[in-house]
């Protein structure tokens, strides 16, 4: 029974993780409504989690958030070789074209139903 508890995928919405990012790409200043409704545990995803701990460290600073100052928090942190480089061109352009969505409520839902189920 343990082991299958184990096994279990927590709820999460990749997609909603993406749009939220793309949101503060596009518009850093998202990132004070963000931070009111999720923290960056709530992201399934690693590399997720790091680039959003990255633009919150960024903003506490108040330094400009965008993909370039982002990937230079994760190499200072050496994040950016444990995950790779999510802030490719391609995915940036991914994380732009997914915030179109609404994605806040979703992924404070996912996270919920995550912390519910631990």
């Amino acid at each position: 029974m343990a082991e299958a508890q184990e096994l279990r995928v927590q709820p999460h919405d990749l997609v909603a993780e993406q749009s939220v990012l793309g949101a503060i790409f596009i518009n850093p200043e998202k990132l004070i409504t963000v931070r009111e409704f999720i923290e960056a545990d709530d992201f399934y995803k690693y590399s997720h989690r790091v680039i959003f701990k990255a633009m919150v460290t960024l903003s506490d600073r108040n330094d400009a958030i965008d993909a370039t100052t982002v990937r230079t928090i994760l190499d200072d942190q050496d994040d950016l070789q444990n995950i790779g480089d999510p802030l490719s061109a391609k995915q940036e352009g991914a994380y732009r074209t997914y915030m179109r969505q609404a994605p806040l409520l979703i992924l404070r839902d996912e996270a919920y139903r995550s912390q519910i189920s631990r």
